[in-house]
């Protein structure tokens, strides 16, 4: 059984979807199948699968890109309105 970090026992509630310790407040709800061993690296330090981006942090991503590109564009057109008109050579 899973143990109350409150208490340090075993919670009192436990079930397919979860575990309750209603004298502490604490709520455990279970996503997804338990952790085996087979799940975890064979040796310290062994590299863990690399997680893939959420939907969310891709977006962040291209904002990020978009929003470098709008600053080097205003920055561009800004040096260009301060360098003033250029004297011509005839």
């Amino acid at each position: 059984m899973t143990q109350c970090p409150g208490g340090g026992r075993d919670f009192p509630m436990q079930d397919e979807d979860g575990a309750r310790c209603d004298e502490h407040g604490i709520t455990l709800r279970w996503n997804g199948p338990p952790i085996a061993e087979d799940d975890l690296p064979s040796t310290p330090g062994a590299p863990v699968p690399e997680r893939r981006g959420t939907v969310s942090e891709r977006a962040q991503q291209v904002l990020y890109v978009v929003v470098l590109v709008v600053l080097l564009v205003v920055l561009t057109v800004a040096i260009g309105l301060t360098a003033g008109p250029r004297s011509g050579g005839s």
